[in-house]
């Protein structure tokens, strides 16, 4: 609702501070978890590989909100655009991370620590990190969102209807940020319980989060979106995490049905 607030010492940028804020927070709890269930100082190097993702998810979500937009609404080449600043989407990060997470975190593993632990069994606590940073950072992101006013709702006059004074429409809309932010809380509550009991949470999350993003898309404003078969760029890049999901728990079920034979 406020994009900048004033200070003595300038004005602060609330989307930037709070991208910014997800990130770093999402790393140190990261660090934290892992130290605490690794007990070494080591294991909290598995968290610099969030800044790896990062990095190359920047790209698969500019890619992401490029592909989103309907012909004529960019110009130059696929490259010059995903390069430059056309909007990004969070959920192309994520796709990211369940691509690479296995792979990286196998080697890492490797270099770390050679044959004294097995990568097998330590594998769930670095995902499970990583599902806790996932909600944490997309948290903050919507906050960045509905401080500014984009990704806003559709048209929308019923309870929790919203004006967002510093957007493109001056109409009441569905607040989709606060949706977003409400439906992550969730899944991290979530999250936290199955942690604590000792299970895996991270394919559960990603299709958890992925079916968020699938339903808020029904209600986030749609003027100039590319649309296939009524379902948006964005879902059908949510479908994709949502079977990556599936893939994860899925192999996670192999290998410990591997390890009993």
């Amino acid at each position: 609702m406020f994009p900048t607030i004033n200070t003595p010492w300038g004005g602060i940028n609330l989307y930037s501070t709070a991208q910014i804020a997800g990130a770093v927070i999402s790393v140190l709890i990261q660090m934290i978890l892992l130290h605490r269930w690794f007990g070494d100082f080591r294991s909290v190097l598995f968290s610099a590989l969030y800044g790896l993702y990062s990095w190359i998810g920047g790209y698969m979500s500019s890619l992401v909100r490029i592909l989103s937009y309907a012909d004529g609404e960019l110009e130059g080449s696929l490259l010059k655009n995903i390069l430059g600043d056309n909007g990004k989407h969070y959920i192309g990060t994520v796709i990211v991370i369940a691509v690479l997470f296995v792979p990286c975190t196998m080697l890492v593993h490797k270099l770390l620590y050679k044959k004294n632990r097995e990568w097998k069994n330590d594998i769930w606590m670095v995902a499970n990190s990583l599902a806790v940073g996932i909600l944490i950072q997309h948290i903050f992101g919507r906050i960045g969102c509905f401080s500014r006013g984009c990704c806003y709702g559709i048209p929308y006059n019923g309870v929790f209807s919203m004006v967002f004074p510093y957007a493109r429409v001056s109409y009441p809309v569905f607040p989709s940020q606060l949706f977003e932010i409400i439906g992550a809380a969730v899944l991290l509550i979530a999250a936290a319980f199955f942690i604590h009991r000792g299970k895996e949470a991270f394919g559960g999350i990603l299709c958890g989060f992925s079916a968020l993003i699938f339903l808020s898309e029904f209600w986030i404003d749609k003027r100039g979106t590319q649309l296939y078969y009524n379902l948006t760029v964005i879902q059908i890049f949510a479908v994709l995490l949502f079977l990556l999901g599936i893939g994860y728990l899925a192999g996670l079920m192999w290998l410990r049905k591997k390890d009993r034979s």
